[in-house]
């Protein structure tokens, strides 16, 4: 996680820019990081709206495990389930949950398993201590237990090994990449579902969308930067369910 940056801030940030900007998720993350910048160096939220309506493609220094957060804790207000101060509790949770598992279909539904109805959820409170009691409330004690420890979801999960909850096998993804002299690499992935969509990655960017054969794999040309590269397929839009990676470098 980038060091000094406020993760709720950001992820209020976020869900702003998610809810009112028509922005691709690489961009709403550089929209919400222009507003938190602009924010955090004493602007007004004017000055930090016209930050996020001028800002990139994509961040310029937030970190992947911080833009995934963003978009867990943006996920679960989403449901109207939860308090905007539970958000990212949920989200630490579901996030190491997907990491484990590598189902993003079975993390979602786990949570939503154990989200409390509209009308159980309690409202804040401002002291400290009835602050972390109404979210063990809110949230229900399968889910969060405060200071690091795993339950609910999490435990729901890694207690069956390679096996999500949901009964499906884990998948047994692999994938080789062969750079070519034109700059471009060509992918070889197997162990996926068959005649699925998947979306191909080069770091944060996705570059291609391709559909596996009736066995599970693919074959797909990407281009490379020159540099050193993480190449992903994934099951989601979003990369967080990339069950094959590799890393590539082109030097010329």
């Amino acid at each position: 996680m980038a060091e000094g940056i406020d993760l709720q801030k950001y992820t209020d940030w976020f869900v702003w820019a998610r809810e009112n900007l028509a922005r691709e998720l690489d961009a709403t993350h550089a929209a919400a990081e222009a507003a938190y910048r602009t924010a955090a160096q004493g602007g007004s939220d004017d000055a930090a709206h016209a930050a996020a309506q001028a800002a990139g493609a994509e961040p310029v220094a937030v970190d992947p495990e911080t833009m995934a957060l963003a978009e867990w804790a943006a996920w679960a207000l989403s449901t109207g389930r939860f308090r905007s101060d539970q958000g990212l509790v949920v989200a630490r949770h579901a996030l190491g949950a997907v990491q484990s598992s590598h189902d993003l279909d079975a993390t979602m539904s786990d949570v939503m398993s154990v989200a409390p109805r509209a009308q159980d959820i309690p409202a804040a409170t401002t002291s400290p201590s009835n602050h972390t009691a109404a979210i063990v409330v809110g949230v229900v004690v399968g889910l969060l237990i405060l200071g690091g420890a795993t339950a609910g979801v999490i435990s729901s999960i890694s207690s069956q090994g390679n096996t999500p909850p949901t009964g499906k096998p884990a998948l047994n993804a692999s994938i080789h990449a062969t750079l070519l002299p034109s700059g471009s690499a060509v992918i070889d992935a197997s162990g996926f579902p068959p005649t699925t969509p998947v979306y191909l990655f080069v770091d944060r960017e996705m570059v291609r969308i391709s559909q596996t054969d009736s066995g599970g794999s693919l074959q797909a040309t990407i281009p490379i930067a020159l540099g050193g590269h993480n190449v992903s397929v994934c099951l989601d839009e979003q990369q967080l369910q990339c069950p094959a990676s590799t890393f590539i470098s082109r030097d010329q």
